[in-house]
């Protein structure tokens, strides 16, 4: 990933690598039945958020290609994570061989609606960690080395 973001697509291409790093911050070490922790007060549980987020990711894919979003099944929480992985690699690939949109949208909108969207559901794993009694270490996202997007697998 180049330090300059000479074109929209390296700046959307680094919003996903940074999406995709917080989002790994934000999972790395949860405690069994994290997933299902429930804080009350109809908020959405962490495997709905990582669901809605995998979601997300495919409707910005089907907002770039112009074409219609499958639905997302449910599936339990390590299923959801390793499917917004997935989700997030595909649409990374998508922006590389797409450097534009061919739908009916602009950069602009799939970046404010789906991504920075799934970028505030990170802050709510985050603070759900931590109302489940296992908050996670602060980390300095400014220094961190955001070469290419490559989660980890399982």
């Amino acid at each position: 990933m180049p330090e300059d973001l000479a074109t929209v697509q390296d700046a959307l291409r680094h919003l996903l690598v940074a999406l995709g790093d917080r989002f790994e911050h934000a999972v790395a070490g949860v405690p069994r039945g994290f997933g299902d922790f429930d804080a009350g007060r109809e908020t959405r549980r962490p495997v709905e958020i990582v669901r809605h987020m995998h979601g997300l990711m495919r409707f910005a894919g089907a907002l770039w290609s112009g074409s219609e979003a499958a639905s997302v099944e449910p599936g339990n929480w390590e299923a959801e994570v390793a499917a917004f992985r997935a989700e997030l690699r595909s649409l990374d690939a998508l922006l590389r061989a797409m450097p534009a949109p061919t739908g009916q949208t602009t950069a602009a909108k799939v970046l404010q609606g789906p991504l920075l969207d799934a970028l505030t559901h990170v802050g709510q794993l985050l603070t759900l960690r931590r109302l489940a009694g296992d908050p996670v270490p602060p980390r300095r996202y400014y220094s961190v080395d955001m070469a290419e997007l490559d989660p980890p697998e399982g």
